[in-house]
């Protein structure tokens, strides 16, 4: 799952969002899983926890985000399809 995230003065940057479930040598029983956030900074690669409680609400804004993108990539499609049909070419420039 990712996300857009953005922070001031800087392009927006994508984040992952996944599980991660940690093991200890000594206590090989135990297993945690939490929610962790991992995206990009002024290329460095950052992983943030996050909590339980704020989990629904980053979980909502990736399912939102993945919805745009899908929606967008359609709409880019289809501008293609039509722009084949027309015979136009987003690469050539217009005479004038």
């Amino acid at each position: 799952m990712f996300i857009i995230a953005q922070s001031t003065g800087t392009p927006p940057a994508i984040v992952q969002m996944s599980f991660i479930t940690a093991k200890t040598l000594a206590e090989s029983l135990k297993v945690y899983e939490y929610p962790c956030l991992k995206y990009s900074e002024k290329n460095k690669i950052i992983n943030r926890h996050i909590s339980w409680a704020e989990f629904p609400e980053m979980q909502n804004r990736i399912e939102l985000r993945d919805r745009i993108i899908a929606q967008i990539k359609s709409y880019q499609d289809r501008i293609r399809y039509i722009d084949k049909i027309l015979g136009i070419s987003r690469n050539k420039k217009i005479p004038t």
